[in-house]
């Protein structure tokens, strides 16, 4: 049986519910693999771009607000792109959940690019080493603020799963009850990135309340 290219509209309403569920492009084409075998929305057909939709819509903790654009009027408004990028945001979002990073924009992300490597912007970037420089000064405060084990680290599985736990550790210290599972040999990336952003809510919170006791 033969199915229809996918259509504009569906490619459309697939990177809406990828930015609803808040998916890193790494992440996003991860699923779009495993359930389809394909890389991009552009190559599925119209089938296989509603199995996608279906599974992107049953994503806990996906936002059904309606998604504006970025206001041109906000001061100092960025987006990094660039090859880079993708590991370096997810970084400074592991970071921001697990308390050691008060602000998650890219704004201060290039800031702190800017002061480790003297480069305003990663786009600019010419060579690996520039970057490792940058990646490796945020794993490195990352670890030493939230207890991050980062050793044997090699996939972004095994990165996920080693700030996972220590989120989990550092809501245990604090007292914060939980419902992070112990066991998460069969997460995939999705799921690491949910608990994530669930339990890091209640570890700022938890985090803000003890500062201002």
């Amino acid at each position: 049986m033969s199915y229809a290219p996918i259509s504009k509209q569906q490619i459309g309403a697939i990177h809406a519910e990828k930015s609803r569920a808040a998916l890193d492009d790494e992440t996003y084409r991860d699923i779009l693999r495993r359930e389809t075998g394909r890389a991009s929305s552009k190559q599925l057909n119209s089938a296989e771009a509603g199995r996608v939709l279906d599974y992107l819509r049953a994503l806990p903790g996906r936002s059904d607000r309606p998604l504006k654009e970025p206001s041109k009027k906000v001061r100092g408004a960025v987006r990094i792109s660039g090859a880079y990028a993708g590991k370096l945001r997810a970084l400074w979002l592991t970071g921001y959940n697990l308390g050691v990073i008060d602000d998650r924009t890219d704004r201060a992300l290039l800031d702190f690019i800017e002061r480790q490597t003297g480069i305003s912007h990663p786009d600019w970037w010419t060579e690996a080493a520039q970057a490792n420089r940058a990646i490796e000064a945020l794993k490195a405060w990352i670890e030493r603020e939230a207890g991050v084990d980062w050793r044997d680290c090699r996939s972004t599985l095994d990165h996920q799963r080693a700030a996972y736990h220590a989120l989990r550790r550092r809501l245990v210290a604090l007292g914060v009850r939980n419902h992070m599972p112990e066991d998460v040999s069969r997460f995939q990336s999705v799921q690491f990135i949910e608990w994530m952003r669930l339990c890091g809510a209640q570890l700022r919170k938890a985090l803000k309340a003890r500062a201002a006791a």
